[in-house]
C-alpha cells in the first residue's frame, strides 16, 4: 500500500453572511478557534461539536495555527460586527419597556 501524500482540503466554507463556518456545518470558525484558545483539544471540540469529524476538527486547527495573525484579524471583525449587530437590535427592541412591563405582570401575579 502506498501512502497518499497531498494536500488535504481545509473544510471551511463562508456562508451568504460571511460567518465562516466547518464543513457544510452550522459551527462556526469562532466557536472552535475559542474553545481551542481556552485550552480545549481537538477531541473535546469534536464532542462539543459533534456535527463535525474529528479530521476536520484537525484540519481546521492546523490552518488556526499557521494562519493566526489572519485568524486574529477575522476574530476581531466577527466581534465588533457582533457588537454593531446586538446594538441595532437593541435599539429596535429596547429592553427597558419589556423588563417594566414584566416586573409589573409579576407583581400583579404576586398580589392575586
Amino acid at each position: 500500500m502506498t501512502l497518499q501524500l497531498g494536500s488535504e482540503r481545509i473544510p471551511l466554507e463562508r456562508d451568504q453572511h460571511g460567518t465562516i463556518r466547518i464543513a457544510s456545518t452550522r459551527v462556526t470558525l469562532e466557536s472552535v478557534a475559542y474553545a481551542f484558545q481556552q485550552g480545549e483539544s481537538a477531541e473535546s471540540i469534536q464532542e462539543a461539536f459533534p456535527a463535525l469529524s474529528l479530521s476536520d476538527v484537525y484540519l481546521v486547527l492546523g490552518y488556526c495555527l499557521k494562519h493566526s495573525q489572519d485568524l486574529e484579524v477575522y476574530l476581531r471583525q466577527q466581534q465588533q460586527e457582533n457588537a454593531q449587530a446586538r446594538e441595532q437590535d437593541e435599539d429596535r427592541f429596547p429592553l427597558e419597556e419589556l423588563k417594566a412591563r414584566l416586573l409589573q405582570r409579576r407583581a400583579q401575579l404576586r398580589s392575586a
